[in-house]
């Protein structure tokens, strides 16, 4: 089955004159021009968000097609893969483009509210929560040494856990990601155990996606999916 809804074949070879990207309105514009000197534009909304790839003047436009969802995320999946660091999960995306909706959890995660400004934009398909406090990042780390900050921490992190229990008894959504559950765990914030609960209790309906940089064992042999983010090259 074919991914192409409809070509636009009139904009093949049309020079990109200017474009701009307004996320408030959700609302992306392209001026390119043909080679025959006429200007055509075009105008999309229901913006989410944007890749254009080595952007210089005199850019040409290869062709323009709308496909469908499955086709996106089948295409573009290496690039919407890793996107995952950078606040805005792929696999969120395509729930979100099925109609189902998605409850974010985030857990010891610092200075980060441009994300969740945006992120925040997708509500009420997307919704996302936090339930600790703006520290900086130097306090988080000696937290162990600091039993009035490690107590704190700790009951947030409870009371981020004890709502994500909540969502899954009352079913409120097809996707929960827990945003950085694991660290949790491997801090001591959180048992193993209490992820065993969690996912045990999990409706059928329901997709539960726990990141981190430790993956516990058990939670391993219990996972369906386990994907890894690993940098090639990273400029020192």
């Amino acid at each position: 089955m074919s991914m192409v809804i409809q070509s636009f074949d009139h904009l093949h070879d049309n020079r990109v004159l200017c474009y701009c990207a307004d996320f408030e309105a959700h609302i992306l514009h392209v001026d390119t021009r043909t080679e025959a000197g006429e200007n055509v534009s075009v105008h999309f909304t229901g913006l989410l968000a944007h890749w254009f790839e080595n952007v210089i003047r005199d850019n040409i436009l290869f062709g323009m097609d709308e496909i469908t969802v499955d086709g996106f995320f089948e295409q573009y999946k290496d690039l919407l893969g890793g996107a995952v660091s950078y606040g805005f999960p792929a696999c969120c995306m395509r729930a979100i483009g099925e109609e189902q909706r998605v409850v974010m959890i985030q857990f010891l995660d610092y200075h980060n509210s441009k994300e969740i400004a945006l992120l925040k934009k997708l509500e009420p398909d997307f919704r996302i929560f936090r339930f600790e406090k703006d520290r900086a990042a130097e306090d988080v780390q000696g937290a162990e040494n600091d039993e009035a900050l490690h107590k704190e921490i700790f009951n947030e992190i409870r009371n981020a856990f004890n709502f994500a229990k909540k969502i899954v008894d009352t079913g409120e959504c097809e996707m929960l990601l827990l945003d950085g559950i694991l660290e949790c765990v491997e801090k001591g914030y959180l048992q193993e155990s209490d992820l065993h609960e969690i996912i045990g209790k999990r409706p059928d309906f329901m997709d539960i996606i726990l990141t981190g940089t430790i993956l516990p064992a058990g939670i391993a042999e219990e996972a369906e999916n386990i994907y890894q983010l690993v940098a090639e090259k990273e400029k020192e």
